[in-house]
């Protein structure tokens, strides 16, 4: 910690401390599910390691920024919540494209793949007007036709573009509803199953878009992929004191839902469950949480029975065993 540099303003993707502070957080954090004799535990959450993710939480220099979707912009580099990311410059390319070509259909703008959906289940979890979901501005709706976040509901299209997301020049923005590739409504549903064919494969579940495409460059974006938010962090720091830790919530709770204009969830491990899930979407935390709460193994949609327990954790690659001290998961 002492050999490392504090966070380089506008440029989080340099290592720093406050980035080290959140990494300490996470491993305390999860310490109790590291350590348990089984990988189903019980897991036991000492209150040393809880008062260690606090200890590190407040060491952190950061603030919330005023904005949600300030953190997932074109230049969200700049914005203070960020305490470390996978930096991108424009015109040299970045995968962070793709979280917006995963979901997005065809013939939307900016195109995608189709590919995939949210569960209803995790969608409901969420109050229809929260802006984690759903935002636009009128350079959105100008050039892409609807509101980046979860998209449910008739897609329509941007300026310039036809029903079938051609382009024709004079069109004007969102006055059109956009067709799926045989012509009928390009509508998304929450309706999903694990098997999906025929007529609704192109409209089947809902559609997720986490960044705000770069409107000049789409395949060469600016969006810096966020690793570490200052959001996260204040939330395992009130999971930290309900388990235990020294210190207090405040807060936390209240400030994280002022900029959603939504009422707080609760300061309990239930309420905290809750809103990772809300304000962490689709940024690659949900099976720590799921797991360390006890809830991966259990039934939810499209899920109808408990899971093995040894799904807690990954088979070890074949190569890996040609070393004689390292054992095969069990399981596997």
């Amino acid at each position: 910690m002492p050999s490392l540099a504090t966070r380089t303003a506008n440029d989080p993707s340099i290592a720093n401390k406050d980035a080290a502070h959140f990494l300490l957080a996470k491993l305390y954090l999860n310490k109790g599910v590291f350590e348990a004799g089984t990988p189903a535990g019980p897991y036991t959450f000492a209150a040393a390691d809880m008062t260690k993710v606090v200890e590190n939480v407040d060491a952190i220099n950061s603030s919330l920024a005023p904005n949600y979707w300030d953190n997932f912009a074109p230049a969200n580099n700049t914005s203070n919540e960020l305490l470390f990311t996978s930096k991108n410059i424009v015109g040299t390319g970045g995968d962070v494209r793709s979280r917006w070509r995963m979901g997005m259909h065809y013939n939307q703008r900016p195109s995608g793949w189709n590919g995939f959906t949210t569960l209803a289940e995790y969608y409901a979890k969420f109050d229809p007007t929260d802006p984690r979901i759903k935002y636009s501005t009128p350079g959105i709706l100008d050039t892409y036709g609807n509101p980046v976040g979860f998209q449910q509901g008739q897609m329509r299209n941007g300026k310039d573009r036809d029903a079938k997301g051609t382009e024709v020049k004079g069109i004007a923005a969102n006055t059109l509803d956009l067709q799926d590739r045989v012509g009928h409504p390009l509508y998304f549903t929450t309706a999903i199953t694990l098997y999906v064919e025929g007529a609704v494969l192109e409209t089947a579940g809902v559609r997720g878009m986490k960044y705000i495409p770069d409107v000049n460059n789409e395949d060469n974006p600016d969006n810096d992929y966020v690793l570490m938010r200052y959001s996260d962090a204040l939330l395992m720091k009130a999971e930290a004191v309900i388990r235990g830790g020294s210190g207090s919530v405040g807060t936390i709770m209240t400030d994280i839902a002022a900029r959603t204009g939504k009422p707080a969830s609760t300061a309990t491990l239930d309420g905290v469950y809750l809103e990772r899930g809300k304000e962490l979407w689709w940024e690659g935390w949900r099976r720590n949480d799921m797991i360390r709460f006890g809830k991966f193994l259990g039934p939810r949609e499209l899920k109808s029975k408990t899971s093995d327990p040894k799904y807690l954790l990954y088979p070890l690659p074949t190569n890996v065993l040609y070393n004689p001290n390292i054992k095969q998961n069990p399981g596997y």
